[in-house]
């Protein structure tokens, strides 16, 4: 949805070319064209941020249980020292 939004923008670029007088155009071909394709581009931005998710959440889900796997080692090593160790009463 958002290239066809951006491209009915560089559509009205095109249009406007029809319309020049000595190469000069209505300043609402550029506010339609403008508007146009930020509005396409916002549309696509958002496409683009899910497929971010969804290719990224699971590494990072492997990447943070292997986190908590190595804190969990960590504390029962430093759990087993302290067992361990003698202590002084």
């Amino acid at each position: 949805m958002g290239c066809v939004v951006v491209a009915a923008g560089f559509f009205v670029y095109a249009i406007s070319g029809r319309h020049a007088v000595d190469g000069r155009v209505s300043s609402w071909f550029m506010v339609w064209g403008c508007g146009l394709c930020s509005l396409g581009e916002l549309l696509v931005s958002g496409l683009g941020l899910a497929l971010l998710a969804f290719l990224l959440l699971p590494f990072m889900g492997k990447l943070s249980r292997q986190h908590h796997r190595g804190a969990e080692q960590q504390r029962d090593a430093r759990r087993e020292e302290a067992l361990a160790s003698p202590r002084i009463a």
